[in-house]
């Protein structure tokens, strides 16, 4: 139990990559610090933990998704979910977190206050996985704990672990089979799946994942998509990790080495997609081409946009085309009329009949793990606030958050987060200061949306995420070069405030205009 004469120096909020991640540093950097994560699952390991669907699995390379301090063992390009979560488990063992994490515990709000200059943490025990442990309906059982503490980091990403974007699909209450999110599959509520027909609606990572894993588990399975999406075969061998393991004895070298060749390829990748993307596009039907006919691709494969105007999916080994090819799966790029109860009616008339339904249609953004932030007991609308540097947030002192990369490994930019914390904490300590955040920037600084990505799941949340700038510090590049310098060797003074001036900053955060957000 804390106290306001007794907080902790540091909660971490989220035990997933980005908070085992921070933990890691602070256990390093600040051994004297008395810090806790606490995290609303039954387990560590975040995504890796929430997301049990058949195959589920990274989509960036091990190598950069990794923990740069922690090189993975593994040989396989992508990491499987379960191998991933017990991999953080290890370092978290080995960094002393486990002692630390506090799970199935939610937080419902964070509150600064600006007279004792801590936050207050109310958390309440999230007693299942079910929606209904967000409710605000008063529960005699839900007990209120709050947690004060000096600085608050935000590790919970930026979206709903809880809750996919499932939508209505008419006529669904017609339909005799099971309609489910890909996000609430359990595997041991699904049993076996060999024969059953399998319908998957979507087309990003989640739906080219579930249709070779399911194919291999022996169901008969469609993907049903509006659009096609860019898919790329990739090796399942990381042939570039491998190569510098055996120029370089040095193991932990040589991974530093791998994961920085990695990072340089995907933003190669990456600005050859922005600024050529018939070469790219290119690239990627010539990979198609070891598995379908031309026609095949042309239809199926050939999204109305440039690759990267949303994000490239993968398959290792080709494995989605592989099943096509092997008549174990089939794609139809098609609309629903409505569903029917043998499955589901197309616009063109056919019925593709199915005793499941997948519904792989995309994520729900959601800030802060869903949590409340207030100042002195007044809600803050998250999105009236403007992100500095991807960090942290305009006016609000002692608070820290992390968010990925869209385009590339989400670890590359947690680590960022969390090297650039440790300077600022260093500084601070240093000056003898107490309190950090940074200005309310004026109205010469132009607001953006934080995400700019054009994908459905991030188009219907960008009302709950703060803004960005148009210029340093204000700005959150998708781009891990040019964001290196600023965040490992960036001066953490620019725009920013510290002691009572960072109090008086919280005090001047404008008052909610719209409901307060995440």
């Amino acid at each position: 139990m804390t106290s306001a004469t007794a907080p902790l120096d540091l909660l971490i909020v989220g035990a997933g990559v980005a908070g085992i991640d921070m933990a890691h540093h602070v256990a390093r950097e600040f051994p004297d610090w008395n810090w806790e994560i606490v995290d609303s699952n039954t387990d560590l390991g975040g995504t890796w933990n929430t997301f049990t669907y058949p195959g589920i699995r990274s989509d960036s390379d091990m190598a950069s998704f990794a923990l740069p301090y922690k090189p993975w063992e593994g040989k396989h390009t992508l990491g499987a979910g379960a191998d991933i979560r017990e991999y953080l488990r290890d370092a978290a063992r080995t960094d002393g977190a486990l002692d630390r994490i506090r799970l199935n515990t939610w937080v419902k709000s964070v509150n600064f206050d600006t007279a004792s200059g801590l936050w207050e943490v109310t958390t309440v025990p999230a007693h299942d996985h079910g929606p209904d442990d967000r409710s605000d309906a008063p529960d005699v059982n839900r007990t209120e704990t709050v947690i004060r503490t000096r600085r608050l980091h935000l590790a919970c990403g930026y979206y709903n672990h809880r809750d996919g974007h499932l939508p209505h699909y008419p006529g669904q209450e017609d339909y005799t089979g099971t309609l489910i999110h890909a996000q609430a599959w359990k595997p041991e509520e699904q049993g076996d799946v060999t024969g059953k027909k399998i319908l998957i609606i979507g087309s990003g990572a989640t739906a080219v994942t579930l249709v070779p894993a399911l194919a291999d588990l022996g169901a008969q399975v469609t993907m049903l998509q509006r659009t096609p999406t860019w898919v790329a075969a990739l090796p399942d061998f990381d042939l570039i990790t491998n190569i510098w393991t055996r120029i370089i004895p040095k193991k932990a070298l040589a991974h530093k080495i791998a994961r920085a060749n990695h990072i340089v390829r995907d933003m190669m990748q990456w600005h050859v997609a922005r600024h050529a993307p018939f070469i790219f596009r290119w690239y990627l039907h010539g990979l198609q081409r070891i598995w379908l006919t031309p026609d095949q691709i042309k239809k199926d494969f050939t999204p109305p946009y440039n690759p990267w105007d949303q994000r490239v999916c993968k398959a290792p080994k080709g494995d989605l085309f592989a099943a096509v090819k092997s008549g174990k799966a089939e794609v139809v790029t098609a609309t629903i009329d409505r569903f029917v109860p043998e499955g589901v009616r197309l616009s063109d008339g056919r019925v593709l009949a199915a005793d499941t339904v997948i519904s792989a249609t995309g994520l729900q953004l959601q800030m802060f793990g869903g949590a409340t932030a207030l100042i002195d007991g007044k809600p803050v609308d998250i999105s009236d606030l403007v992100a500095y540097r991807g960090v942290l947030l305009s006016g609000m002192p002692n608070v820290s958050f992390s968010v990925g990369y869209l385009n590339q490994s989400w670890t590359t930019r947690a680590d960022l987060t969390a090297r650039y914390m440790v300077r600022l904490w260093h500084h601070m300590e240093q000056q003898g200061t107490e309190l950090a955040a940074p200005v309310i920037p004026g109205a010469d600084v132009e607001r953006r949306e934080l995400l700019e990505f054009d994908a459905g799941y991030i188009k219907r949340g960008q009302h709950l995420t703060p803004r960005q700038g148009d210029r340093s510090p204000w700005l959150y590049r998708q781009d891990y070069l040019a964001e290196w310098p600023e965040l490992s060797r960036g001066d953490v003074t620019t725009e920013m405030v510290f002691g009572e001036d960072a109090a008086a900053a919280a005090a001047t955060v404008p008052a909610p205009t719209s409901v307060a957000a995440s």
